[in-house]
């Protein structure tokens, strides 16, 4: 009789027990899930997917610089957080040789088969006699400014990006009466934003991305499912 009413008891205990409540953050991430595109900023294109899976991949387009990435999501609180699994080696430039060419300019030179992008992607000043010139023609697989040709006492090259800003390289030329340079650029993860931790605030169904090397703050509206 006692193993009868306890069992009773334990059916009675299961099945009048409530249902689990819901997962809100499961029900958010649903709806948060989808296709998303930046609004609201000229000459600018831009991209998010949030993949169900937890996945996702951006895209923005610049001027001559467009950017992707790629990697996981998640919800905390009241923001999207993405985290990158792009490439983790970043891009370098390397110092090949230089030499004193017999023309009144200064030349910086890329080799290899990236060596046209190189140039075209690539920021360069010229420091001689204490003044920076920037080597804003370009041709081919090399830059240069026809503004000064020497003494050059620095060479200094950044990559270009839109969202992503690329660290500065400095190069001391060993004769300063050289003005010509040669550098190959190791690519990397050239073109990949990189968003480690980086969160995007939810509000009224669109997403808001600000990152510290941004003036602004993007907005993103969910496209319809």
């Amino acid at each position: 009789m006692r193993s009868t009413s306890f069992a009773f008891l334990v059916l009675a205990t299961v099945w009048g027990a409530p249902a689990p409540a819901a997962d809100p953050s499961a029900a958010l991430k649903e709806r948060i899930a989808g296709d998303y595109e930046l609004s609201g900023v000229m000459e600018t294109a831009s991209g998010l997917r949030l993949s169900a899976d937890g996945t996702y991949k951006f895209f923005l387009s610049y001027g001559i610089a467009d950017e992707r990435d790629e990697g996981t999501w998640t919800i905390d609180g009241p923001a999207v957080v993405l985290d990158s699994t792009a490439p983790a080696t970043p891009p370098a430039f390397v110092f090949v040789r230089s030499d004193r060419e017999a023309v009144p300019a200064t030349r910086v030179s890329f080799e290899g088969e990236g060596g046209r992008a190189a140039a075209r992607l690539t920021q360069g000043v010229a420091l001689s006699n204490g003044r920076e010139f920037a080597l804003n023609s370009k041709s081919e697989n090399y830059m240069y400014t026809a503004s000064t040709a020497g003494p050059i006492q620095k060479i200094s090259l950044v990559l270009m990006g839109a969202l992503r800003q690329y660290p500065v390289y400095e190069h001391t030329p060993a004769d300063p009466a050289h003005n010509h340079f040669v550098f190959r650029v190791t690519p990397g993860n050239y073109g990949y934003v990189r968003f480690d931790s980086v969160r995007l605030r939810i509000a009224d169904g669109e997403l808001y991305l600000k990152t510290p090397q941004m003036n602004r703050e993007f907005r993103y509206v969910q496209l319809k499912k």
